[in-house]
């Protein structure tokens, strides 16, 4: 069940800077009252005729949380005359993350509404934050009351102060299938089928990637589905506005048929009767009486005709009138269709971009094997390595500790200083250190022995300058055993260290 926002608002109050040549402005938001509990400032730099616009938000909930129809955010320009410019979507995504806008308009105000699609003509009443008065002995601002509101979209909360994200679902995801649902509804599928299609087939590879557990792809599918989505209802919402207008004037075409039918009609009947006038005067020409009686309705007769006369005239005017609006209507058909050229040569500019990201994939991905390889044969050079589904092991035999000791001998750490030059070189890899023991005396003697050598080589790693945040360690005691302990040769295999190197 939806309602509808109670906290919608009829007009508000915004403040609006012009904004100085080559120089920053900072402004800070302040949210209306249901706003979710967001921290937003931007800094405005007007140079060159354009405003560039950098949006800074932390903590910003989606707008998916009102549910209903609700998407998406969407940053305004809005001028003292009432005109609202559209700067693009406030994407939360991400959550924590700054964005850059812009605009040519020099003296405006900005304005962050909730919307059903990022494409809309015209803010809704849910505004949620708009950006606030400015220091006065630094710029000025001035107040004015902005009320050019459009359609208010359906919502199922009326705030999200208190609504909680889950962690379990990608709120992405769920923007891509609520823009995709509002476009089925809308019928894009007939008025804008390309489109259409493509946002279903980002949508559909987004959920895949999503039962995956791959979240960075699942972002980028399900935000291609978006705009899709966007698109398609942005054109079909274009075709409706010009079908409307077409029925319109077929309805006055018709009604000015009729008209013009009606008007030759009452002609012919005028000229019937001025010819059997005519004839009756005639034969009528000695009587007095009948000439007057037909003198009289001569007159009247020319004054319904001067009335159709007018009739004519008034719908000869409202004739011209639509052919006017249907050569108007034939420009705006001609502009759609460039449109949507240029739309077919964005999309399939953006599948140029997508090969090309494909490409580039591909290259890394074999960047990142011979890296490896490398990595692999650098670390073979240190100490015994071996590859393993957990990363690259490099193991140090228990000859490099005293027994029952933990401290490092002199050629240990000379072995773990080779591995921290590569480490150092290589930032990228993280470390995580193991020990182990042979079964020979107690279970927690060994844990306890295993975790202090394990220890001792990311301290001494970390007295090499590699950062503490990048290594772990962990002690096995005799619970992983990789050869016998019933033989010498199988315990001294046992007893070992092992760094698990990992990109």
């Amino acid at each position: 069940m939806f309602i509808a926002f109670c906290l919608l608002v009829q007009d508000v109050t915004l403040h609006s800077v012009q904004f100085p040549e080559n120089k920053s402005v900072n402004l800070s938001f302040s949210g209306m009252k249901g706003a979710p509990g967001a921290t937003i400032d931007a800094e405005v730099r007007f140079k060159s005729g354009q405003a560039q616009i950098e949006l800074g938000y932390r903590n910003l909930k989606p707008a998916v949380l009102f549910g209903g129809d609700v998407t998406c955010y969407v940053l305004w320009a809005v001028t003292r005359d009432g005109s609202a410019e559209n700067l693009g979507e406030v994407i939360t995504a991400d959550g924590d993350r700054s964005a850059d806008y812009a605009t040519g308009i020099k003296h405006f105000a900005l304005m962050i509404t909730a919307e059903p699609y990022y494409l809309v003509d015209g803010p809704s009443p849910l505004v949620m934050y708009v950006s606030d008065r400015t220091n006065p002995k630094k710029i000025a601002s001035d107040p004015f009351v902005f009320s050019s509101f459009a359609a208010q979209p359906m919502v199922a909360t009326h705030s999200i102060v208190n609504a909680e994200e889950s962690e379990s679902h990608n709120l992405v995801l769920t923007q891509a299938e609520k823009a995709f649902e509002l476009a089925e509804r809308l019928e894009a599928k007939e008025n804008a089928p390309h489109i259409y299609r493509d946002a279903r087939v980002a949508l559909t590879q987004a959920r895949n990637l999503d039962s995956a557990k791959k979240r960075r792809e699942t972002i980028d599918y399900a935000r291609r589905s978006v705009s899709h989505s966007n698109e398609a209802i942005r054109m079909t919402l274009r075709v409706r506005e010009a079908q409307a207008l077409a029925q319109r004037i077929a309805e006055q075409k018709a009604e000015f048929e009729a008209m013009q039918a009606k008007v030759n009609q009452s002609a012919m009947l005028l000229e019937a009767s001025l010819r059997a006038q005519a004839e009756s005067a005639e034969s009528l020409a000695e009587a007095k009486r009948s000439i007057a009686e037909a003198e009289q309705q001569l007159a009247m007769l020319s004054s319904e005709r001067a009335m159709m006369e007018r009739e004519r005239d008034k719908a000869l005017t409202e004739r011209d009138v639509l052919n006017r609006q249907k050569e108007t209507l034939s420009t705006e058909r001609d502009a759609l269709m460039s449109e949507r050229e240029i739309l077919v040569q964005q999309r399939d500019q953006l599948r140029q971009e997508q090969s090309h990201l494909e490409q580039e994939h591909a290259r890394l991905l074999d960047e990142k094997e011979t890296l490896s390889q490398r990595l692999e044969g650098a670390l073979s050079q240190v100490a015994d390595t071996r590859a393993s589904a957990r990363g690259l092991i490099v193991s140090l035999p228990d000859i490099l500790f005293d027994p029952n000791q933990a401290q490092l001998k002199p050629e240990a750490q000379v072995v773990i200083a080779k591995l921290a030059g590569i480490l150092l070189v290589m930032r990228e890899l993280t470390l995580q250190a193991e020990g182990h023991t042979d079964a020979t005396g107690s279970a927690d003697y060994n844990m306890s022995l295993s975790r202090k050598r394990a220890e001792s080589v990311v301290s001494f790693l970390n007295a090499q300058g590699i950062d503490a945040s990048r290594m772990s360690f962990e002690g096995f005691g005799f619970t992983q055993p990789v050869a016998d302990n019933e033989t010498k040769e199988g315990r001294a295999k046992n007893r070992r260290v092992e760094m698990i190197i990992k990109q």
